[in-house]
């Protein structure tokens, strides 16, 4: 008897798919690098073996769950628009755009400090020796999971269309995990301040004494983790998203989130497969807006001059007297 029909549950089955096949493959990526010998070798960037297979492992681990689980045909190729979708915040346009903007910053980000260790004390030095570089990677860092928000929200209304419950607790546990990263975005911006006005030592000190001081969001700091795995498997069941690029957003749940975080080639490879998922679908759901009437467009434009303007101000008039 196929294994898809002892499990009778395609709830179970698909949970069993998204959050055991890939632990299950990562496993054995790992044990394959043990019993060769080579788990800590360091390959490029400071990325050892062991970083670098997680994601590829997680993902064989995923597809060959769902291989055996899942039924044979899919109705979705990549992504599908669902017919009912209705036009909440963020709306077609707006959340469109931040589905294709945010996973191409996330990544923007981590392409640029790639090159540093990922670890706090790293990160601080590399502040010292090419602060704009590492500057700039965390502003773009965090534009993206400022804009995956609006991102969150705009994935859930499409499966809200045929799964209100899992949109909501999707959206929600998505939502509440983004705004703790947020969190530590702002605490990211004081330690990298700190460099240049208290020195590196003095920083580092500092970072190191209250690294693990607990914070009233600590609790929540995987809600995120758990929120991508309810919105992947919301996705493919609402036939959102097809098998494919539903594990790799599930990929992001093993994604390290925290203060001072840097990059590797796993973090990067789990912001990639984010992409591949949501990029098509952003382009599809802003194909699919229905023309914005006049005053719409207008209001539109309007607040768009107005911010970009205003960060114009801060660019050319504050950035230069900021210490």
């Amino acid at each position: 008897m196929p294994i898809r029909d002892r499990l009778r549950s395609a709830c179970l089955r698909e949970w069993v798919v998204f959050l055991g096949g890939m632990p299950a493959g990562v496993a054995v990526g790992a044990l394959v690098l043990s019993v060769f010998g080579i788990t800590d070798t360091v390959l490029v960037w400071h990325t050892t073996a062991g970083d670098v297979t997680t994601v590829p492992a997680g993902l064989l681990g995923s597809l060959l769950a769902a291989k055996l689980l899942l039924p044979p045909t899919e109705q979705v190729r990549w992504a599908r628009i669902p017919a009912t979708t209705g036009d909440a915040w963020p709306g077609a346009r707006f959340g469109g755009a931040a589905l294709v903007a945010a996973p191409l910053l996330l990544v923007a980000g981590e392409v640029l400090r790639i090159r540093y260790h990922y670890y706090f004390p790293a990160q601080l030095a590399a502040v010292a020796g090419d602060r704009g570089l590492i500057l700039v990677s965390y502003a773009l860092y965090s534009t993206g999971l400022l804009l995956l928000v609006p991102a969150f929200l705009a994935f859930a209304n499409l499966i809200k269309a045929e799964l209100p419950g899992w949109a909501f607790w999707g959206a929600t546990l998505a939502v509440l995990g983004d705004l703790v990263r947020l969190f530590h975005e702002g605490v990211n911006h004081l330690a990298l301040h700190l460099v240049p006005v208290d020195g590196l030592a003095a920083a580092t000190h500092g970072v190191s004494a209250t690294y693990q001081s607990w914070y009233v969001f600590y609790p929540l700091v995987f809600a995120d983790n758990l929120g991508w795995l309810v919105l992947a498997i919301g996705a493919y069941r609402a036939r959102v998203l097809s098998r494919l690029p539903a594990i790799a957003l599930a990929v992001m749940a093993v994604h390290s989130s925290g203060v001072l975080k840097g990059s590797d080639l796993g973090s990067l490879s789990a912001d990639l497969a984010i992409c591949a998922a949501l990029v098509p679908l952003g382009v599809a759901r802003y194909r699919r807006a229905a023309p914005a009437a006049r005053t719409t467009r207008l209001g539109g434009w309007a607040a768009l001059v107005a911010l970009a303007v205003l960060y114009a101000y801060h660019l050319l008039v504050v950035l230069p007297h900021s210490p």
